[in-house]
């Protein structure tokens, strides 16, 4: 069974795009489980008028006080019947084969590795508010890692949520979902690069919409913004901790299911120590060597404050 979980709020003005888009899928899904998350605009009743005739089963809940974007689709995966699940986002649309290939290159990579928790993400096409291309490709344009090890990906998540396809060993992993989780998709990216397989595909399946709302935006990887940011002290610092945080909570999640993945336990080791040259050695870092300066620097300035963090949550 296939289901699709779609996480809202206040999505009304995009949304009847990337529903339309679901139900021309040349693979439809058996389910479509939405939950909104509080909105206040006219969400809930799009969902409800494209209910009356989707052609596959549509599930809808509203969360009686806000859980915000990553728990919200924790609910939601929580709540789908599939044994395969994906992601999808309420701004976007959705290319006609995007499941059929998901599905395909999700068989196969199953099939080498069966039981194994495996999550099957794609490249995007940017698009401005109107549809127009922005970005053939988000991949090349924010130059993400195709191939990333694990510990390139505790540092600079590669897969986007509202591309990926994940089956039920990775469900059962990720959830409950710990609130250090810093999105559903780099939660799901880590777990699936440490316990199984991250696949990724070269083709762009999804138009990702940007319209200046968005949770997280497409900003180029040379670009003045994307420069700008590394400048933003407290922002990194903030980015920093929370990268720690998920690494201790990726690694404590791999112990209680009995699973041991060493360089998970190195760069938890190394980021508890504040062991900079370590961290290089295992490639945790973020892609380029200013933006690496950077985020080592954050991490040295900011290592006590992480350290007493991560010894505290694990062992609180």
């Amino acid at each position: 069974m296939l289901s699709v979980v779609l996480a809202t709020c206040n999505g009304e003005k995009y949304l009847a795009a990337q529903l339309k888009s679901l139900e021309e899928q040349t693979l439809l899904p058996e389910e479509l489980v939405v939950f909104d998350d509080c909105s206040v605009d006219g969400t809930v009743s799009v969902l409800h008028e494209f209910a009356k005739n989707a052609p596959f089963a549509a599930e809808i809940h509203e969360n009686l006080s806000p859980l915000g974007a990553a728990q919200n689709f924790a609910a939601a995966l929580a709540a789908a019947k599939g044994d395969y699940i994906a992601f999808c986002d309420q701004d976007d649309v959705w290319q006609k084969d995007k499941l059929r290939l998901a599905m395909e290159v999700m068989q196969k990579t199953e099939t080498a590795a069966k039981g194994e928790p495996v999550a099957v993400h794609t490249d995007l096409t940017v698009v401005d508010e109107n549809l127009q291309t922005v970005q053939h490709s988000l991949h090349k344009s924010q130059l993400l890692p195709q191939n990333a090890n694990l510990t390139n990906i505790l540092a600079q998540n590669p897969a986007v949520g509202c591309t990926m396809l994940i089956n039920k060993p990775l469900k059962k992993l990720m959830l409950p979902m710990p609130k250090e989780a810093v999105m559903h998709d780099f939660w799901a990216a880590v777990l699936a690069a440490a316990a199984g397989k991250l696949v990724y595909v070269d083709a762009p399946m999804v138009l990702y919409r940007q319209h200046g709302k968005n949770c997280i935006g497409a900003a180029r990887y040379f670009s003045f913004s994307s420069a700008l940011r590394l400048f933003y002290a407290e922002k990194n610092f903030a980015v920093i901790g929370a990268h720690a945080l998920q690494t201790a909570a990726l690694v404590k999640r791999l112990r209680e299911n009995k699973l041991v993945v060493d360089c998970a336990e190195e760069c938890l080791s190394a980021l508890t120590k504040s062991d900079i040259l370590k961290l290089m050695k295992l490639g945790y870092g973020k892609r380029g060597k200013l933006r690496n300066f950077f985020y080592y620097a954050c991490l040295y300035l900011r290592r006590e404050e992480i350290a007493e963090e991560l010894n505290d949550f694990m062992n609180g």
